[in-house]
């Protein structure tokens, strides 16, 4: 990715690129702070279980559960202060 990037910002420093790619631990899911919202939307799911019929609607509850989220994670400060 950071070639990727480096390539479509040819001579421009990285501290000035508008998008900053951050890679998180791909194998230490403790370490993830994307594996902390999946618990969360997972919980809202079944909490909402009764009302999760259908694939659509469990789509639809969880669409709503990411529009609602207000998530901050101590583990963001380990990849950017």
């Amino acid at each position: 990715m950071r070639t990727f990037l480096s390539q479509m910002h040819d001579d421009v420093p990285e501290e000035a690129w508008p998008i900053t790619c951050i890679p998180f631990a791909t194998d230490a899911p403790e370490q993830n702070p994307l594996e902390d919202v999946w618990l969360k939307g997972k919980n809202f799911l079944r909490k909402n279980f009764t009302q999760n019929k259908t694939l659509a609607r469990v789509k639809q509850c969880f669409v709503e559960f990411l529009s609602s989220l207000s998530f901050n994670s101590s583990k963001f400060d380990w990849y950017y202060p």
